[in-house]
């Protein structure tokens, strides 16, 4: 069984909040939450309060990384790591993004198509991440918002892969 994961984009309207997203997956009992590297975690005193409130909980971390990282992503990136090792990053691919490590991580990798449903895009993407012993997230929401329902093939797909599927969405709660 796959584990859930709240993703801070499901907080999209109050800024991809890191820490609402950490109190909503303490709330609604998620596995972990996964956490878009911005902003605000270059605030140090917000960035405390984060890995605070993340040691005291029990939830997995997955760092997200934006498509470009820079360098004060990847310091923010670093740190998150160093403090909490077994957590696991991703972003988005692209056909023509070279594998990633960081910090002795590999990155994983989710589906990036917006707008229309990809099932070729989907399943290169799992496949990348299968190639490289690595972490793949399915963002439901970029093909949901395509108006297409998901197809048979790749729901079973999804019940075969081993690892952590993180089912993201925008919205708070369709993610609950």
């Amino acid at each position: 069984m796959p584990e859930v994961y709240l993703a801070s984009s499901a907080l999209a309207k109050e800024k991809f909040d890191c820490l609402r997203t950490v109190e909503e997956g303490i709330n609604k009992e998620f596995d972990g939450v996964q956490l878009y590297i911005n902003p605000s975690l270059k605030n140090n005193r917000y960035f405390a309060t984060l890995v605070q409130e993340l040691a005291t909980s029990r939830l997995g971390l997955l760092l997200h990384l934006p498509d470009i990282p820079a360098g004060d992503d990847l310091i923010v990136a670093r740190e998150l790591l160093r403090q909490f090792p077994e957590s696991r990053m991703l972003i988005h691919y692209q056909p023509w993004t070279r594998e990633i490590n960081l910090a002795g991580k590999q990155v994983g990798w989710e589906n990036s198509v917006t707008g229309r449903y990809d099932p070729s895009h989907i399943l290169e993407a799992m496949d990348q991440a299968i190639n490289l012993n690595s972490l793949f997230v399915f963002d439901i929401g970029r093909s949901l918002y395509a108006g297409v329902g998901i197809c048979r093939v790749f729901v079973e797909a999804l019940r075969a892969y081993r690892g952590t599927v993180v089912l993201e969405h925008e919205d708070l709660g369709m993610a609950v």
